[in-house]
């Protein structure tokens, strides 16, 4: 299947258009699927209300399902476990994700303000290339 999806993060997007930054952390999405084709594109000026930019085509090779509360993320692998914003493996998805500053607590902060974290909600890691999975398997659900 085939998607359109914008990146609105400044901080983020040299890194992807350079081949550095292979993931993207995004609402959940129920049709998109390991091997689905995503065309990720910029704005000239105001996101959504200008023409687009750049454009990168991508093809999936993972997606983690996880569930994001304030406290902490919750992925598949240990359903009834939160690990917390400032714990090793979110401060390493954090850093793949380029957020700044490069933390899990920075990526708490940007999820609270673009998101509202105050009731859980249900994200997705979508990442292309080279797969560096943290040993979570895609097809385990939340």
């Amino acid at each position: 299947m085939k998607h359109i999806k914008a990146f609105t993060y400044k901080p983020k997007i040299e890194f992807v258009l350079n081949g550095l930054c292979k993931q993207t952390i995004r609402p959940f999405n129920q049709n998109i699927k390991i091997g689905d084709e995503i065309l990720y594109h910029g704005w000239k000026n105001v996101p959504y209300k200008s023409e687009w930019s750049w454009r990168f085509e991508v093809n999936l090779t993972n997606v983690i399902n996880i569930e994001i509360r304030n406290n902490g993320i919750i992925f598949p692998k240990w359903r009834d476990l939160i690990i917390l914003w400032s714990h090793e493996l979110i401060n390493k998805l954090a850093i793949d994700d380029f957020i700044s500053p490069p933390t899990g607590i920075g990526l708490r902060d940007l999820f609270n303000e673009m998101y509202d974290l105050r009731e859980p909600k249900y994200f997705q890691i979508l990442r292309w290339g080279e797969d560096n999975s943290y040993n979570l398997k895609s097809n385990e659900i939340i």
